[in-house]
């Protein structure tokens, strides 16, 4: 129903727009509209987004749509994803969420469902992007609904106080929102980067651990894991090694209270004592086909990452340890190499501030938190990139246009546990 609410107010500008009102008469672009909501609000704007375009509503087909207005975007505010039993598959349209960390009521990012769900044809000019940010709730994305995210009396029990303070989460809407508009309605392309890295964006936004997913149709993914349960083989003829990892798999991330997120990736963990020797460090490659070698268009090699679950790689020796858990990015060495066997090697951390574990506490009381709640964090990823020209720089001879392997070298932490997701490289126009 908000759904198609807001698709009858857009239907009655559309008629003050054309004269019924003298005063909104030519006044709206009817052509370039981008709908905004927060919580159930922003499952609805996905809704409809996909309404707009059917002549019938799906559930009662004697129900006739005329709607087809010109929404080219949307954005989604710490929404939900689950009101209503439809799951909706948009196509060719921008789309934004941004989600806290510490939100109370909706405790997980069910935005980044839509996003992963969102489809784009060769050749669609536009982009899609998420945003997760630390110590930010439900409610003060808005100026109404405040620090508590439960009324009373619920709302004695909650932590508060490590919240932003609302204008400063406001901040974050005010300026991913307005760099969206400007985008998406106004072709202004100067914000994009934003969305691919928040750090660009620092002097604007409050000192926070943020993290940015982001894609388009330049990226040309080679592996993301949701074709099928073989580890050793992507699409498109893609074949994978791995070699002297503790963990290896690929598995659907969950969310805090253990549902799905609607998408795949690869968990890997290692751990090799105080001295390793060179073949026990873990890689993983992946091996091109002949038909994949063409990337001299290629401008910037681009994955998604998080940090694991640190407690996979712990002995029963480490019981007694107190061994804590990092609470910072690992960072490794990628490797190209082409047909010739010439090398290129670049430290992710050469360009990225590396994810760290972001943990939330909700309410004054731990078991609280595991009975309301579930977890205590949950797997987010951030975008990262490796422009081509470092690896260029570290060896000219390497020919991009003939790359057979791209290798992932764990070689700078004697342990770690890390997620990826969304390997490929971005393109140039």
């Amino acid at each position: 129903v908000r759904g198609w609410l807001l698709l009858k107010h857009l239907e009655q500008w559309d008629q003050w727009n054309k004269g019924v009102n003298a005063d909104l008469k030519g006044k709206v672009d009817m052509d370039k509209i981008v709908l905004i909501g927060h919580s159930r609000g922003g499952e609805a704007v996905s809704i409809a987004a996909a309404f707009n375009k059917l002549s019938r509503f799906p559930d009662d087909a004697k129900e006739e749509f005329d709607f087809d207005f010109g929404i080219k975007g949307v954005v989604t505010i710490a929404p939900t994803d689950y009101r209503y039993d439809r799951e909706m598959e948009l196509e060719n349209i921008n789309y934004l969420s941004l989600q806290g960390a510490w939100d109370s009521d909706e405790t997980s990012f069910w935005g980044m469902r839509p996003y992963h769900r969102l489809k784009f044809s060769e050749g669609f000019n536009g982009f899609k992007a998420g945003l997760y940010m630390n110590h930010a709730n439900h409610g003060q994305f808005n100026s109404t609904w405040g620090r508590s995210d439960f009324g009373a009396p619920m709302e004695w029990l909650l932590n508060l106080k490590p919240l932003v303070t609302g204008e400063e989460q406001r901040q974050v809407a005010k300026v991913y929102v307005s760099a969206f508009v400007e985008a998406v309605l106004k072709g202004n392309k100067a914000y994009v980067p934003i969305f691919k890295n928040s750090e660009l964006a620092g002097d604007w936004l409050p000192k926070e651990d943020y993290f940015s997913q982001y894609a388009d149709t330049s990226k040309k993914i080679l592996v993301d894991f949701e074709e099928d349960m073989d580890v050793a083989s992507s699409k498109d003829g893609i074949q994978i090694q791995a070699e002297n990892f503790k963990v290896w798999r690929e598995e659907q991330l969950k969310s805090r209270d253990g549902g799905s997120q609607q998408n795949n990736a690869l968990v890997l963990g290692w751990r090799y004592g105080k001295k390793p020797i060179a073949d026990s460090i873990a890689s993983y490659t992946i091996i091109l086909p002949d038909s994949l070698k063409n990337f001299e268009t290629a401008d910037t090699l681009a994955l998604s990452l998080a940090l694991g679950n640190f407690a996979e790689l712990k002995n029963k020796s480490d019981k007694e340890k107190k061994e804590e858990a990092p609470d910072h990015g690992f960072n490794f060495s990628v490797v190209l190499i082409d047909s010739l066997e010439r090398t290129a090697t670049v430290d992710l951390g050469a360009t990225n501030n590396l994810p760290k574990t972001i943990k939330s506490k909700f309410t004054k009381f731990k078991f609280l938190d595991k009975e309301m709640i579930g977890q205590d964090s949950e797997i987010q990823l951030k975008s990262c990139y490796l422009p081509l020209s470092l690896f260029k720089a570290q060896n000219d001879s390497l020919h991009l246009d003939k790359l057979k392997s791209i290798k992932l070298v764990f070689d700078k932490d004697s342990l770690g546990i890390v997620v990826l997701d969304d390997l490929g490289f971005y393109l140039k126009p």
